[in-house]
């Protein structure tokens, strides 16, 4: 019966590097999240402890240093940065790095905060967009219904208002010559009938 020994794996799966080394002296799965370190190196180092041993090591921009699996050989070691490397190229262009709240579901309910200042000026910005519309509105109804003011608003009749746009009298009692008199309004009313 023939045993398939399992082989080094490395995968860029959202934004995290997966890396599957059941070959290591220690076999180990390791994730590391590419979206989280702005920098950061991988190194195959000689293992001081054992003859030819190395360990593949993650080093950060903050000179902090992570293990994360021990090979027999250098030979061993070095392939497990190639299959690193090669998994990196692969997803190259094709990193996408999530909102923070869509990581964390329990999150997901917090509502953005902006603070007092935030929030007021968000209110002023509502309210200075709202009083624009109305505006707008008012403007294209006053276009739209000018009003036109027509004799019978005046309590004229159309005869009264064609002769005064004939140069006739505008009002009724003008044109006998008493204009500027004052008059009883019985005496006015009795004058249109």
């Amino acid at each position: 019966m023939l045993h398939r020994h399992p082989r080094n794996s490395a995968r860029v799966i959202d934004g995290k590097l997966v890396l599957s080394f059941p070959n290591a002296l220690s076999p180990v799965l390791w994730q590391f999240d590419l979206c989280q370190v702005k920098a950061s190196a991988l190194e195959v180092l000689k293992s001081g402890e054992k003859g030819d041993a190395c360990f593949l090591q993650l080093r950060t921009a903050r000179g902090e240093t992570q293990k994360i699996a021990e090979f027999e050989t250098m030979e061993e070691g070095r392939g497990a940065l190639l299959i690193v490397s090669r998994a990196m190229e692969k997803a190259r262009g094709r990193i996408r790095c999530r909102p923070e709240s869509d990581n964390n579901a329990s999150s997901a309910a917090a509502a953005p905060r902006h603070g007092f200042w935030g929030g007021f000026l968000r209110f002023l910005g509502v309210l200075a967009g709202l009083f624009l519309i109305w505006l707008l509105v008012s403007y294209l109804y006053s276009l739209y219904y000018t009003p036109q003011i027509s004799a019978e608003m005046l309590g004229r009749s159309s005869s009264q208002s064609e002769s005064s746009y004939r140069g006739g009298p505008a009002f009724p009692g003008a044109g006998n010559g008493e204009a500027g008199v004052p008059m009883d309004a019985d005496a006015f009313l009795m004058n249109n009938r």
